[in-house]
């Protein structure tokens, strides 16, 4: 497969025309133009930080096209009607469907404003005052008109998100930072006051306590500001409610904005995401329920689990659109296997592990996060088919990665290149040092996925485990790198319906590589000749020797590093009945990965015995 060159503007996504479940990737309305592999970086060559390119953009307006400095694309708003939740935010939606607009005028969706009450002043304001008036039409900083100017654009801003239409986030911006700079100078002017006259202020006492009557009585009465005070009385002013109640509107609107940003989940998405620390979480139903998008939902819940988004300051629009432009790439050769769903459950299947067994506890959140992403970009834009067919075939991706890893090289390199695109970069806020371990550790987890190098990385834990008494003792990359692989080829320990599925999907693959080899004049790879290959035969041979050993060897290193002691929030989850018949220590300490490992034995046995029984005596 040749490497594709990605567009600077994220393509929007639209659904699916097949009915074939096999065919469940979205078709971008735009394609990947190719390009040669000698464009894209090898895994040495992405270092530096991301997204510190600042280039400029047109942005399509209701007033036509200017150029303003390039932003992540998230921070363009779009008012939907109704709402597909494969949309993506982009430049070039038509004026009909998108509105944003360089002047901080609200969107022609802005709710309608209260009845005029011209007695209040406020309410004379918004019958003056155009929903297309500019921050340069405002009163000037300072001027009496300003503070009252400044609630009216909030309140707008307030109406429009509590109608769930969202304002544009340039909009928002410059209206919240014009009555930021009206608070500011009502706050420097009030501090002069105080300073003019030292020793009169009266006590700070909230206006709940103290009615406005009194407090202004006191005022008048007690200290030298009555002037003052009947300036404020002859305008639309400032007083200290107003500023307290601007702040806390300010905060709201933040608040109503973060979540209407987010990944909105239906009831059905949202019961079935109850079970999603269960290791044998069924994906494909996910894929129904999504749209099919497995990965989408799969990766935002699991980022939400961990409070990834807030720990990392992670743009919430950002993070949704590098969750959907990593499914585009999972889903570009229409895979029967190695596609969102499988992409979706190895990030699942990461998530049970270190949820399920406490090893969490043992990671730092960084690992964690590490762990997660490398799980969501480990096979992204695979091409269907083997390293070996890549080298055999002497493809392009073989000859740039030296027959070396020739797909997890590119998968490493794929993924990164799109995180280094402003609007996908879910990495901007690491640090250098952060960024570079980050880095660091996924691209060992995702080169471990290699299956060629199962056999080594097995002995080298095994090495590793064999006189270590502690988690001191175990290097976090290798063990970390063990996991993900249990992930990525675990699904002979899941249940039947969930294990069978994957199975006939990865040998349909199989086959289709098959095929191709034959086109080509190539002898066929081993289990992918479809007239010959006996598939109840080859997964009882997977799971006897390549799936059990694995797992065996997970147990063995998990008993090193486990239990771990429990955290309040899981002590606290902790059953009466189980407080009741364990001691303090025993109730304090997880012993679940036991529980978990036991689950997955019994499970790979009993498949193993689902295909025993499937295979034609000898």
């Amino acid at each position: 497969m040749g490497n594709g060159s990605l567009s600077k503007r994220r393509p929007r996504l639209v659904q699916s025309s097949s009915t074939n479940s096999n065919a469940s990737a979205l078709a971008p309305p735009i394609s990947v133009e190719p390009a040669t592999v000698q464009e894209s970086f090898g895994v040495s060559s992405v270092d530096g930080d991301l997204g510190s390119s600042r280039e400029t953009t047109p942005i399509c307006s209701a007033r036509g096209s200017t150029t303003v400095a390039k932003q992540p694309l998230s921070h363009l708003a779009v008012t939907q009607a109704p709402v597909d939740h494969r949309l993506s935010v982009t430049p070039d939606l038509p004026a009909s469907s998108s509105q944003v607009r360089l002047k901080s005028g609200l969107s022609q969706h802005t709710t309608n404003p209260p009845p005029t009450d011209t007695s209040s002043g406020i309410g004379s304001l918004y019958a003056m005052m155009d929903l297309e008036t500019g921050i340069e039409d405002f009163p000037k900083i300072g001027s009496s008109p300003a503070a009252s100017t400044a609630a009216v654009r909030l309140r707008m801003l307030l109406n429009q998100v509590e109608k769930g239409e969202m304002p544009s986030f340039v909009d928002m911006k410059a209206c919240l930072r014009y009555a930021t700079s009206v608070l500011e100078n009502v706050s420097r002017t009030e501090s002069q006051i105080r300073n003019d006259d030292e020793g009169e202020d009266l006590p700070d006492v909230a206006g709940e306590v103290v009615p406005d009557q009194v407090r202004d009585w006191l005022a008048s009465t007690f200290t030298r500001r009555s002037s003052s005070l009947t300036r404020r009385e002859s305008g639309p002013g400032l007083t200290l409610r107003g500023v307290v109640q601007a702040v806390r509107m300010h905060i709201k609107l933040n608040t109503a904005y973060k979540h209407a940003a987010g990944l909105q989940y239906t009831e059905t998405v949202r019961d079935l995401f109850q079970r999603v620390d269960d290791w044998s979480f069924d994906v494909f139903f996910l894929n129904g329920v999504t749209d099919f998008q497995p990965l989408r939902y799969m990766g935002f819940e699991i980022f939400r689990k961990y409070d990834l988004i807030s720990k990392f300051k992670i743009s919430v629009n950002v993070l949704d659109s590098f969750l959907q432009q990593i499914e585009i790439g999972y889903n570009k050769h229409s895979n029967p296997y190695h596609n969102a769903i499988h992409a979706a459950d190895v990030s699942q299947a990461m998530h049970s592990l270190l949820w399920q067994t406490g090893l969490k506890r043992w990671l730092s959140d960084l690992e964690v996060y590490a762990s997660i992403l490398a799980a969501i970009i480990h096979d992204f834009e695979h091409t269907g088919t083997t390293n070996t067919f890549h080298v055999e075939s002497r493809s392009e991706m073989a000859l740039f990665y030296n027959d070396k890893s020739v797909l997890e090289n590119y998968h490493l390199s794929a993924a990164f290149r799109v995180m280094r695109q402003d609007e996908f970069n879910i990495l901007s806020s690491l640090s250098n040092d952060d960024f570079r371990e980050m880095r660091a550790l996924v691209i060992e987890m995702v080169l471990a996925t290699d299956m060629s190098s199962h056999f080594q990385q097995l002995n080298a834990v095994k090495a590793m485990i064999s006189g270590a008494t502690g988690p001191d003792n175990i290097d976090k990359t290798k063990g970390l790198s063990l996991c993900l692989h249990c992930c990525d080829i675990g699904h002979p320990t899941k249940d039947w319906n969930v294990h069978e599925t994957f199975a006939d999907r990865l040998v349909e693959e199989f086959f289709l590589q098959g095929d191709r080899e034959k086109d080509l004049g190539l002898a066929c790879s081993p289990l992918c000749d479809r007239s010959t290959t006996l598939v109840p035969e080859s997964q009882v041979g997977f799971i006897d020797f390549i799936v059990k050993p694995l797992f065996d060897v997970l147990k063995d290193m998990l008993s090193v590093i486990l239990p771990l002691p429990l955290d309040s929030q899981e002590i606290s989850a902790i059953s009466e009945d189980d407080r009741e018949n364990d001691d303090k220590s025993d109730a304090e300490t997880d012993h679940r990965h036991s529980l978990w490992l036991e689950t997955l034995t019994t499970n790979c046995l009993s498949n193993r015995d689902h295909w025993k029984d499937q295979c034609k005596p000898k």
